[in-house]
């Protein structure tokens, strides 16, 4: 929270001093107002839909020998996602949203020299499609592009977040109430190494049990999007996209997520506070240390900057809390992996 309420800090110190600001005060907006409006602003949305689309064919003109067309299923609910070298984790994951009705995955494979390649080519509901270099927005684009008139709902996940509802209830269920809207943005429960210096063996959601004890740290506040696909004009960040005609997503709550938490900085791909009260997203985000300091020197998957190892363990400091909310699911996962754990 006081990192949020730093940067809105700064970012109205800027505001204040920018030509915008007369446009603010001549219309009587309040600075909330102001951001909310610049969202929902249809030709800056359609402008920025171009410069996708221009990226997109770029990209495509470079690595085409590389890319294969995406074959569409009538599907109601898919995940999309990028990965690389996640053999060790991929089973727990794929078989992890099986469990939660997830109807097919398409999955982009950013390069991989593992063996998850041929992990994931026993499974008939995985879509596996290589894309070379730092092309996270890239795979995104390309997949909705592909898939937008064939599926109800898709799900931008990474292969460290487990979407899951928190009471009896299935995701397709929950989504059924949202159907007005054109996105659903669910905050993450975010956790860290817990004590592991290396390795752990045994299941990722088994190993990580310690998070933050104040649900609304910071990093508690990022949200990931489940969109209905034809409502959504372009993906222009990991954590959330453009929609058509000047709309927003909601939380859980079915509160506009309108980009006034954190103002410019991320846009509206953060909430102010967190909210798990149905739907969250446990984000094993650094494993142990010992594979932190490897994701860290290797990048992100989008392109931007790289991590800085002790800069990320400050942002994970706090008093940490045991949640084990997803160990429901353990007994049924373990069936489902068998002789694999």
């Amino acid at each position: 929270m006081e990192r949020l309420r730093t940067n809105q800090i700064a970012f109205i110190s800027d505001f204040e001093k920018s030509v915008w600001a007369l446009f603010c005060r001549r219309g009587t907006l309040s600075i909330e107002e102001y951001i909310e409006k610049i969202y929902r602003f249809k030709p800056r949305n359609v402008f920025i839909s171009w410069l996708v689309t221009l990226k997109m064919f770029k990209f495509s003109l470079i690595h085409r020998w590389k890319m294969k067309p995406i074959y569409k299923r009538r599907d109601e609910l898919v995940i999309v996602s990028i990965l690389k070298n996640e053999g060790p984790y991929i089973r727990e994951w794929i078989e992890f949203y099986r469990l939660q009705g997830i109807d097919h995955f398409y999955l982009f494979d950013n390069e991989s020299d593992d063996d998850m390649k041929s992990i994931l080519e026993e499974y008939q509901d995985v879509t596996l499609i290589p894309i070379p270099g730092k092309a996270q927005i890239m795979a995104y684009n390309f997949a909705l592009k592909a898939i937008k008139n064939y599926t109800k709902w898709i799900a931008f996940l990474d292969a460290d977040e487990f979407l899951f509802p928190v009471r009896d209830e299935t995701l397709k269920d929950i989504l059924k109430e949202y159907e007005a809207y054109p996105g659903l943005g669910v905050n993450w429960v975010l956790y860290g190494p817990c004590g592991h210096e290396k390795k752990p063996k045994g299941l990722v959601m088994k190993s990580y049990t310690q998070t933050f004890k104040n649900r609304n740290h910071e990093m508690n506040c990022r949200i990931k999007s489940i969109v209905q696909p034809n409502k959504v004009l372009c993906i222009t960040h990991p954590h959330t996209p453009v929609y058509r005609n000047g709309q927003l997503a909601v939380n859980e709550k079915k509160e506009v997520i309108s980009g006034t938490a954190m103002y410019a900085p991320l846009g509206t791909a953060c909430t102010m506070t967190n909210s798990i009260e149905r739907l969250r997203i446990n984000h094993y985000w650094t494993k142990s240390l010992e594979e932190l300091k490897e994701k860290c020197d290797k990048g992100r998957s989008d392109g931007s900057s790289s991590l800085l190892f002790e800069t990320t363990l400050k942002r994970l400091e706090g008093e940490k809390m045991e949640d084990t909310a997803i160990l429901r699911f353990l007994p049924e996962l373990k069936e489902r992996l068998g002789a694999r754990l």
